[in-house]
C-alpha cells in the first residue's frame, strides 16, 4: 500500500442495491460479480469524507445500511483479506 492510500479514510459499508461503475471505482477490492447487497470498503478521495461517500452512495440508487469509518489499523490487517 502507498503512503498516500494509508492517509485517506477507508469506510466498511453495507448496502442494499445494485452496485454500479461509479460505485465499484471506489472499491479497494471490487467484487468479482455485480452485487445486489453487501459489504464493501471504500476508499475517499483527497479532500472527501463521509457525508460525500454518503452522497455518492445515495446518487448511485443504494440504500446505505450501515457506515463507518475503518481505523488504519483495521485498513492495514484487512488488506489482504477479502470485504
Amino acid at each position: 500500500m502507498r503512503t498516500s492510500e494509508r492517509t485517506r479514510p477507508s469506510y466498511q459499508v453495507v448496502v442494499l442495491g445494485e452496485l454500479e461503475p461509479a460505485v465499484l471505482a471506489y472499491c479497494v477490492r471490487p467484487p468479482t460479480h455485480n452485487q445486489t447487497s453487501g459489504v464493501v470498503r471504500l476508499r475517499v478521495r483527497e479532500g472527501q469524507g463521509i457525508a460525500e461517500l454518503a452522497a455518492m452512495l445515495q446518487a448511485a440508487g443504494l440504500m446505505i445500511l450501515s457506515i463507518r469509518q475503518l481505523s488504519e489499523r483495521e485498513t492495514w490487517s484487512t488488506a489482504t483479506l477479502p470485504v
